[in-house]
């Protein structure tokens, strides 16, 4: 700072320094002028006089006399003529200031030109005097300069700079992480300070760090935190669970990660509403909290998606997973023993739990919760509400998951899936209908079976491409042997719609375009759906069954009995059929509860005006059973299995089914 100033000082100073000496160089050259006056008003008259009586003598003393003056270095005489007269002095080598007077005599009334007097002035003197002055100016200048720069920079230094450095300081050192104290100056507190710009800086700057701090810290908190229910989020328990497995690994012992899923939750959350299910999760973790301890952390990950930490349990692995599963029933009774009660009604939540021990094998975070994620797939595949620890063999099933995965990528490409048909049968034993079954053939003779692959497609989104694709083959197949199918009676072919590819947006436009494409009647198909479709999403099930109905289409509710049967949603399905589940058929003939079952839901089909088919008939005592409880329809391996599409229209084209009647019992139906 101290350059800037006495930069600027020292500019200052040499403009008015520059100004002075403009000034007396011009005041040099006005003194030269004045001279020249005065010779002109004193001596010129004498010298016009002795010029014209010739008095040269006369006029050489006047010569001398005006070289007096110390401006004056030459001058000269000369006649009219040009001829040198007289002269005084020596012409300067470099040129001076020339002034030339003429002289003139008046005689008789008339000028007469006698000649003229030239005068050289010399600015040597001038310029000695402002070489004087400058010297001075320069010295003295100088050392006002830099007295008055040091006295300037010192009071800014005083009142501004040090302030301002405190102030950077401080601001290059702030933290928002933890508490810091107020800035304070180095100033005695007086009247006079109290409201100038700097205490009003640092008191805005104070300000601004506390609010900034607060922020800081409600970010800091809101990122490390689940909003909903204020639980730790994934974010904090990586962190943590990174810190316990260096700790368990150090200290040779076995942690825990439970990951918990609340059973059906998403079922609740779109019937009851977001705001009753956001209720919910926040009395879960309210339940969950009332377990926890300082070796327990209870973190949310996701919606209906909860992870318990625990730390160090033993240094023997059997000993650790059976506190953690100790930790995970008692979960498990905290969830389910008091039921959740919102809007008025009172709901039993189960949760399904996946565990996995870590510490003594290092392994990332990453991992550690993959392997409870596929811990806590075990217990839902095992029927919800269940506890699993995490096997090595999960890992396999879920890599070769993820194969079949992208191998049903590959098989849309390449169009390996294939659709066989399982007729339908009357009471009397005759083909009346049959149903498309999906099936995939990578290679000629080998199939693989639908329970393999199926559920990886339904997971991965894959079944709505792979059942739009299996649909247009069914309507393919129907336009290119139509006089076949009609001329065999048949009266319908049904085809499997997955619950995912139901309520997808472009189901309905798919399955409209294609069979307007190929130009059939789309009363001539049933959809069958499973009670799983209708339930995960009423208000858009019904709206899509209502449009495929007004289309034409037929609708029928597959596997019925073993999802979540309600008669209020049944009453406002539009719907043509109802298939009776195969696990009420197979034990029909000596269950008297299949039985019943079986019997109320023929009774309850014939109430609504739907017929009604029997799935997974094996034999004849099934079958004639079934003709006493009044049942329409019947499909199973006791009649036929699925087959190829050939095989299909040739038992078309015979029409002979008398022996699928006396045919015995032969294994499983359609996958």
């Amino acid at each position: 700072m101290m350059v800037y100033v006495f930069l600027l000082s020292s500019t200052v100073t040499l403009f008015f320094t520059s100004l002075q000496l403009y000034l007396e160089y011009k005041d040099g050259v006005a003194s030269i002028h004045r001279e020249i006056d005065q010779i002109s008003g004193t001596s010129i008259k004498a010298l016009e006089e002795n010029l014209w009586l010739l008095n040269i003598t006369s006029i050489k003393l006047m010569l001398e006399g005006i070289m007096h003056n110390r401006d004056i270095v030459y001058l000269e005489i000369t006649d009219e003529k040009g001829n040198l007269v007289a002269s005084r002095g020596k012409v300067p080598k470099e040129d001076g200031q020339t002034y030339t007077i003429p002289l003139t005599y008046k005689y008789r009334g008339r000028d007469i030109y006698l000649g003229r007097l030239k005068i050289i002035a010399t600015m040597d003197n001038v310029y000695a005097r402002l070489k004087d002055t400058i010297t001075y100016i320069l010295i003295a200048q100088s050392v006002k300069t830099f007295l008055v720069s040091t006295f300037i920079v010192f009071i800014v230094w005083l009142l501004i700079s040090r302030h301002l450095s405190t102030i950077q300081h401080y601001a290059n050192n702030m933290r928002l992480d933890r508490p810091q104290k107020d800035l304070e100056l180095d100033r005695k507190k007086s009247k006079w300070i109290r409201n100038d710009e700097f205490s009003n800086l640092v008191d805005a700057l104070n300000m601004m760090r506390r609010e900034i701090y607060t922020s800081y810290s409600r970010i800091e908190y809101l990122s490390l935190h689940d909003p909903l229910t204020n639980l730790p989020n994934r974010r904090f328990l990586e962190e943590r669970l990174s810190q316990e497995m260096v700790r368990c690994h150090q200290e040779n012992r076995y942690g825990a990660l439970l990951f918990l899923d609340l059973d059906h939750f998403k079922l609740l959350n779109d019937s009851l509403g977001h705001s009753t299910g956001d209720r919910m999760l926040i009395e879960i973790s309210r339940r969950l909290s009332l377990i926890s301890n300082k070796e327990m952390l209870v973190a949310r990950v996701g919606g209906d998606e909860f992870i318990i930490l625990l730390g160090a349990l033993s240094d023997i692995s059997d000993v650790a997973s059976e506190k953690a599963h100790a930790v995970a029933h008692e979960i498990q009774s905290c969830i389910s023993r008091e039921s959740i009660i919102a809007d008025g009604k009172k709901y039993k939540i189960t949760v399904s739990i996946g565990i996995t021990l870590f510490g003594k094998t290092p392994l990332d975070t990453e991992t550690i919760l993959k392997q409870a994620d596929l811990a806590l797939h075990e217990s839902k595949a095992q029927g919800r509400n269940r506890v699993s620890i995490f096997l090595p063999e999960m890992q396999q099933r879920a890599d070769q998951r993820l194969q079949t995965e992208q191998k049903l990528h590959a098989a849309l490409q390449n169009e390996e899936f294939v659709v066989h048909y399982q007729p339908k049968f009357d009471r009397a034993g005759n083909i009346c209908s049959a149903e498309a079954l999906m099936r995939w053939q990578p290679a000629p003779g080998k199939m693989v079976p639908p329970n393999l692959f199926i559920p990886i497609a339904e997971e991965s989104g894959l079944i709505v491409e792979i059942g739009n694709q299996v649909a247009s083959m069914v309507f393919r197949m129907t336009a290119g042997h139509w006089k076949t199918v009609k001329h065999s009676g048949l009266r319908s072919i049904a085809i499997n719609v997955s619950p995912r590819q139901f309520i997808d947006p472009l189901f309905y436009e798919h399955i409209i375009s294609e069979v307007s494409r190929y130009g059939l009647d789309p009363n001539f198909f049933i959809l069958e759906i499973t009670e799983e479709a209708v339930i995960k999403n009423i208000g858009a099930t019904i709206d899509t069954m209502h449009r495929l109905k007004k289309h034409g289409f037929r609708l029928s509710i597959d596997d019925f009995g073993t999802g979540y049967s309600s008669l209020q949603y049944l009453k406002d399905f539009p719907l043509d059929e109802l298939k009776i589940d195969k696990s009420f058929i197979d034990h029909i003939v000596d269950n008297r509860n299949d039985r019943a079952i079986a019997l109320s839901i023929i009774e309850m089909a014939k109430n609504l005006d739907l017929d009604v088919v029997a799935e997974g008939v094996e034999n004849r005592e099934q079958f004639d059973l079934l003709i006493n409880l009044n049942c329409h329809f019947f499909q199973g391996f006791f009649f036929s299995k699925g087959v190829p599409e050939d095989e299909f229209i040739a038992l078309l084209t015979n029409g002979d089914t008398g022996s699928f009647l006396d045919q015995k019992p032969s294994g499983k139906r359609k996958g």
